[in-house]
């Protein structure tokens, strides 16, 4: 895509790049497959077969959709509802958030495959263990990140694109807590999807998609990005709720909320936040090397503040044993 921007090609090259990426991926990934999947080839399957995967791909495809509506549908109400300054204010404002809670998302869907092995095999006890786990390691990254977020982002708004671009304080906040409630969604949502159960996941984001879009088009006139982003926090809520109670349920657990669970994590959480984005609001970084080291130095504090502070002994333990795990593979290598 690069190369297709220098060599002045446009909107037409940029569309060929993404044409040979896909084809050279598909390339790739069939060659894989064939080396290491000992069955992979064509075989005439049964009409049950069919029609049992037609029916899981008809309700895989209702979920993609409405996935990308849940996750795109805010640029488009607010260029309707607002104007397209508003559009590139947020969007502007909200890449880093974005970007983060991908690599965030691509960190613990690698897990989904080994997780995947054990809800087949019916071990739910061990499944909602890992379940538990990864909520906190999402819980964990996710304070680390959006702290490093709210302390830097003005300033790397600053030295991007310039000071006029910056949404404000509220709307960075509130963009970062978008942002970690779909990732506690996604994570469930990826435990749903292994189960193969997904018509009361689809109906109940459709529904949470429809409210995401009417409650922020009622709260843009008013409140701008800061409606937006209350709109979509609160028409997700049903999601929020329901998935935990959804996921309990196929893993045969008691169907409940861990309220009491969330409290000490959840203010340690908001403490977090409300420091980092205070100071982000005092701090003004005009060179991009002091920007890294700033927000590398925000990360690693708030990681630690995090995990000791915000976790106890028992829920510590095994999180330190996995970055251990992961510290020790890397030295080997």
């Amino acid at each position: 895509m690069v190369a297709a921007v220098y060599a002045g090609t446009g909107l037409v090259g940029l569309g060929w790049a993404q044409v040979i990426t896909g084809a050279l991926t598909g390339a790739l990934y069939w060659a894989v497959v064939k080396k290491y999947v000992p069955w992979f080839g064509i075989a005439r399957p049964r009409w049950a077969e069919v029609r049992s995967f037609l029916k899981l791909s008809v309700w895989w495809f209702a979920w993609t959709s409405i996935n990308r509506l849940l996750m795109a549908s805010d640029i488009i109400v607010l260029g309707v509802v607002a104007s397209t300054t508003a559009v590139t204010t947020y969007t502007l404002t909200s890449y880093s958030a974005l970007m983060l809670l991908q690599l965030t998302s691509m960190l613990l869907g690698a897990a989904t495959p080994g997780l995947g092995g054990v809800v087949g095999q019916k071990q739910f006890e061990k499944a909602a263990k890992l379940r538990g786990e990864m909520m906190r390691m999402s819980w964990l990254m996710l304070t680390a990140t959006g702290a490093a977020i709210l302390l830097v982002n003005r300033s790397f708004i600053n030295l991007w694109v310039g000071p006029e671009h910056y949404a404000g304080f509220w709307p960075n906040l509130l963009i970062v807590l978008v942002m970690v409630q779909f990732m506690f969604i996604r994570n469930d949502a990826f435990i749903i999807d292994l189960t193969l159960q997904l018509r009361e996941k689809v109906i109940l984001g459709a529904v949470a998609a429809v409210l995401s879009i009417g409650l922020s088009a009622l709260l843009i006139p008013s409140w701008g990005i800061t409606g937006l982003c209350l709109g979509m926090v609160a028409g997700r809520l049903i999601l929020t709720v329901s998935y935990p109670l959804i996921v309990s349920r196929q893993l045969e657990q008691p169907r409940r909320l861990p309220l009491r669970g969330v409290i000490r994590p959840g203010l340690v959480m908001a403490l977090v936040f409300a420091a980092s984005g205070y100071l982000g609001q005092l701090l003004t970084i005009n060179n991009w090397a002091v920007w890294l080291v700033c927000g590398g130095a925000c990360f690693g504090l708030a990681l630690g503040v995090a995990l000791f502070a915000g976790l106890n002994a028992d829920a510590r333990r095994p999180l330190v044993k996995r970055l251990m795990m992961v510290r020790t593979l890397r030295s080997a290598r």
